[in-house]
């Protein structure tokens, strides 16, 4: 099973998604609980045998994602001292968002 990792930029994303619920009206305690959801998702995904997701190449040659409700989970497996020891989750993005767009303008995830 690999071990679960959250890049910067997913840690970031995920602080901002509880902030813009909140703005758009969810009391705080709700979008927390919308977070944990996700992460315990994520959670899930990790525990799952085999290779799992979707396969993005056309966003960078690695990336996989998967969906939770309306965000899109972009993550790759690396290897430790083990294949897949590590599944990182490096971006959570909204699905009505330009995601190739979003790729393109060049932001490499914070690693």
């Amino acid at each position: 099973m690999p071990r679960l990792v959250y890049l910067t930029s997913a840690t970031r994303e995920l602080a901002k998604l509880a902030s813009d619920l909140e703005d758009a009206g969810q009391s705080r305690s709700a979008a927390l609980a919308f977070i944990d959801k996700l992460t315990d998702y994520c959670e899930h995904l990790a525990r799952l045998p085999g290779l799992l997701g979707r396969a993005r190449p056309e966003l960078r040659p690695e990336y996989r994602s998967a969906t939770f409700a309306s965000y899109v989970i972009f993550f790759r497996y690396v290897d430790g001292s083990a294949p897949r020891q590590f599944m990182e989750i490096i971006h959570f993005l909204h699905g009505a968002r330009d995601i190739e767009a979003f790729f393109l303008r060049g932001y490499d995830g914070g690693y």
